[in-house]
């Protein structure tokens, strides 16, 4: 079985070289490496001229955001499931995907998903685990780099690039609510680095998947919910604002 990883940067530098040392550090050999550069300009092509030998597919071009990247690496995906790892995200150890794997042999699934190692960059890390899939109208159960996902499901349908920060959000949202199947691998598989687009950008976030959700469920529970969530927000920046 094959599997793909996918890594998506722009101006990432050296949180690259650790994520591609992960990568080609892996004990399963049958991995397809893609990285699909937003053409940086801060030395990130001498990093990927250094790794080529373990880079499968490389592309550094301009792009209009990361969903038109991450659909860009869709196209050209050949294993049977993919896993994306941003820039400065590792495996937990090198036995992981091998690990996964294993757990896949006879199980004919959609997904493959796990725990996670969220980490600070002072090297301080704490251990989340994945939540309830029957709570994700209210936050995605798993960070996306703890997904593997069937790449004949990946390009039937892609990242909807509507959106700018929940479009992974909205694919396995909207795949769970059509009844795609879901296996839990119980352990880690990620150590992810904190600090990405989304944990920057609360506000649009919550409004993303408030939209996502609402096509599936309008129920008043759901509004209430987005509601207080950004109300909570918005005063804590007063809060904070007040007492600076």
């Amino acid at each position: 079985m094959k599997i793909s990883v996918v890594t998506v940067s722009f101006n990432a530098g050296e949180l690259l070289t650790k994520t591609i040392k992960s990568v080609i550090e892996q004990s399963y050999e049958n991995i397809e490496y893609i990285i699909i550069d937003g053409d940086s300009q801060d030395g990130t092509k001498g990093i990927l001229n250094e790794s080529k030998e373990g880079i499968d597919k490389l592309i550094c071009e301009k792009d209009e955001g990361i969903y038109y990247a991450m659909n860009k690496a869709v196209n050209l995906l050949s294993g049977e499931y993919v896993i994306f790892m941003n820039a400065g995200d590792i495996f937990v150890d090198c036995d992981v995907i091998t690990n996964v794997v294993s757990r896949l042999e006879g199980n004919d699934v959609d997904f493959v998903y796990g725990d996670s190692y969220w980490c600070d960059a002072s090297g301080n890390e704490v251990y989340i685990p994945a939540q309830p899939l029957k709570s994700m109208w209210k936050r995605i159960s798993f960070s996306h780099q703890a997904l593997f996902t069937k790449v004949s499901l990946m390009k039937k349908f892609k990242f909807d690039t509507y959106y700018k920060i929940a479009s992974d959000y909205e694919f396995y949202y909207s795949q769970f609510m059509k009844g795609a199947s879901f296996y839990y691998y119980q352990g880690a598989i990620p150590k992810v680095l904190a600090g990405g687009v989304s944990d920057e950008s609360f506000i649009l976030r919550t409004y993303e998947r408030w939209r996502i959700v609402k096509k599936y469920n309008s129920g008043l529970h759901i509004h209430c919910y987005y509601i207080v969530l950004i109300f909570k927000n918005y005063v804590k920046k007063i809060l904070r604002f007040v007492s600076a």
